[in-house]
């Protein structure tokens, strides 16, 4: 939706700044306490690259990667997310 917005309103908002944004709205706004690595993936992605992201950082690098003969399967576990506590 970010992306989407960012394009029909020329905001000409960085798309690392974006990514960062969408965080922080799904962390503040819908109450999912999240990392980045999903909304980095999504605007940062390339078609036919993997992505190798230190998320602490958000230094990136893209790889090439040859899907052909593959697939991946998203499913939905529906397991909760758990958070370690010490």
């Amino acid at each position: 939706m970010g992306i989407i917005l960012n394009d029909v309103f020329n905001l000409n908002i960085n798309r690392i700044d974006l990514v960062k944004m969408c965080q922080e709205a799904e962390n503040k706004f819908i109450g999912v306490n999240c990392g980045i690595m999903d909304q980095f993936a999504i605007g940062m992605g390339k078609e036919n690259c993997a992505i190798l992201l230190d998320c602490n950082t958000l230094n990136y690098k893209y790889s090439k990667i040859n899907m052909d003969g593959y697939k991946i399967i998203i499913s939905n576990t529906n397991k909760k997310k758990e958070t370690n506590r010490f």
